[in-house]
């Protein structure tokens, strides 16, 4: 059997319970998960899914909230505002 390290890491309780079912149903265990994501590390040269922060809440919805007054001041035209900025907020965070 080839040598192995082992990993500690501490994690919340709750979390870990969440992921155990998941795992479960895919028929892993987390050493094995925890093995699959260290292997595609390796072979991608990084992480293997994408890193990025949400949008600050209060910025989307001061956003929105700003859409619904154009928007009601410009019932006649065609445009949805509030679809443009929502649209424009969640392209800007992709």
């Amino acid at each position: 059997m080839a040598k192995t390290a082992v990993i500690t890491t501490r994690i919340e309780p709750e979390l870990k319970a969440e992921v155990e079912t998941v795992l479960d149903e895919l028929g892993l265990t987390i050493s094995q998960a925890i093995l699959l994501y260290f292997k595609q590390i390796a072979l991608q040269q990084g992480i293997p899914f994408q890193l990025q922060l949400p949008p600050p809440a209060s910025d989307s919805a001061a956003l929105l909230d700003l859409a619904g007054i154009i928007q009601s001041g410009y019932q006649g035209t065609s445009a949805n505002v509030k679809h443009i900025v929502a649209e424009s907020v969640s392209q800007k965070y992709e």
